[in-house]
């Protein structure tokens, strides 16, 4: 008897089977295999493996990688907005990350702001950031 879907094995595999699979997934430019999607393996897989092996290959590769967030680390959220800074590609998305960016991170959305990196509006930032990133806004629309 031939097996219809790998999805019905899928709670029964190991963690070495679910990364297998999972690296499969990143081999194919949809990011499936057979009937598994790499969405569909998430809930399945080690927290660790998908920050450190999927997350940040998907990052690099300039990938969506916010379908991922419910099933990783805070720390992805600082690894995200700060490669958006880098990439110059912030948007709408990282509002919503604000609260659970640390300050380095905030400090730095600040200072390329200040720099004219990106272009955000920085009044939706005010309530999480510290106030010497806030002073540091107040002395340049001063100057400007």
């Amino acid at each position: 008897m031939k097996i219809k879907s790998l999805k019905s094995i899928l709670p029964f595999l190991d963690d070495e089977d679910l990364e297998e699979l999972a690296i499969k997934c990143l081999e194919n430019e949809e990011r499936s295999f057979k009937d598994i999607s790499l969405k569909t393996l998430l809930p399945f897989l080690d927290e660790d493996f998908i920050y450190e092996k999927l997350f940040k290959h998907e990052l690099k590769e300039n990938k969506d990688v916010t379908y991922m967030f419910p099933f990783i680390d805070d720390d992805a959220y600082d690894a995200f907005v700060l490669n958006s800074i880098e990439n110059n590609n912030f948007d709408e998305k990282i509002y919503s990350m604000l609260p659970f960016l640390d300050d380095d991170t905030l400090s730095k959305i600040v200072k390329a702001y200040l720099d004219e990196e990106i272009d955000i509006d920085i009044n939706r930032l005010y309530p999480y950031l510290d106030d010497d990133d806030i002073k540091k806004i107040f002395k340049k629309a001063l100057n400007d």
